[in-house]
């Protein structure tokens, strides 16, 4: 995990020399890209499996139109921000996976978000920030109205 690791604290230092750009979304897609070269190779889990789990459960954001890459983009403000947070949350997200499994962090982040938003289960409630930079108000009740009632969007 510790060329992982580096790997990591290189890339938020300097994204462009990976990536070509300072851009969340094309980081995210080069380390997902390597953590699945690492667990074709073996590695058992690999470095960000179960990631996209706990940043939901860390944010409390579940829906189909968040990644990762859009949850860190709406609550860090900036690609630059978001890229310069990984390296801190994904340690804590080890620490976390060390204790509680993969398993342990989706039974944990179902249970939050039921916590804090009423019933929850999984592919029918999701929830999503009202409006962001990166979706505006109507863009998410037109969403949400779909979700509901696909036959509305006719």
């Amino acid at each position: 995990m510790n060329s992982f690791n580096n790997l990591l604290a290189s890339i938020a230092a300097r994204p462009a020399m990976y990536v070509g750009g300072r851009n969340i979304n094309a980081v995210l897609t080069y380390l997902y890209g390597y953590n699945q070269a690492l667990v074709d190779s073996g590695a058992r889990p690999g470095p960000l499996d179960g990631f996209m789990e706990w940043v939901q459960r860390r944010y409390l954001v579940f829906h189909q139109a968040w990644g990762v890459d859009r949850i860190l983009l709406h609550f860090y403000g900036s690609d630059r921000a978001a890229i310069g947070a990984l390296p801190g949350l994904h340690a804590a997200f080890l620490a976390d996976r060390a204790v509680l499994g993969i398993d342990g962090i989706i039974a944990s982040r179902d249970q939050e978000l039921t916590a804090a938003y009423g019933p929850f289960e999984l592919g029918l409630i999701f929830h999503a920030p009202e409006a962001s930079p990166t979706r505006p108000s109507s863009e998410s009740a037109e969403l949400d109205r779909w979700y509901h009632d696909p036959d509305s969007a006719a």
